[in-house]
């Protein structure tokens, strides 16, 4: 039987991780998408879009009003 926690996925967890470089992504995901996904960061496209993953995050942090929950 597959592990339980890995049924409790969240693309948004999985995401982060992939694009931080967090190898733990892999436990989440069948085998044959992580190969997938591990042929595309070698792509320029990966780049682009963990450079824009970067920014994004960084832009939110900078943006956030201090002192208000949203």
């Amino acid at each position: 039987m597959q592990n339980r926690e890995n049924l409790k996925i969240n693309a948004t967890e999985i995401r982060e991780k992939y694009f931080t470089d967090d190898e733990t992504w892999k436990t989440q995901v069948p085998n044959s998408i992580a190969t997938q996904l591990e042929v595309f960061k070698q792509t320029e496209d990966f780049a682009t879009l963990q450079k824009e993953h970067t920014y994004l995050k960084q832009y939110k942090e900078d943006t956030k009003f201090v002192g208000v929950p949203y």
